[in-house]
């Protein structure tokens, strides 16, 4: 059950080098991006996690940080 669960949160959020990756950025400025509000994020374990569908969104805004 906790396994289900786990892989249903790594389909809903990324982890900051996932996102940097994925939009061709740096991870601090994943970070700034965060900050400003560009991207929706958690804070789980410790760890900053970032929604993937505020990714495909600023995407798909075409933004440029």
């Amino acid at each position: 059950m906790v396994k289900h669960h786990h892989r249903e949160r790594s389909d809903l959020f990324m982890s900051v080098p996932e996102a940097a990756k994925c939009l061709g950025i740096g991870r601090k400025v994943v970070y700034d991006l965060i900050d400003w509000g560009e991207l929706g994020a958690i804070r789980e374990n410790g760890a900053i996690r970032i929604d993937r569908n505020s990714v495909r969104a600023f995407q798909e805004s075409g933004k440029r940080p």
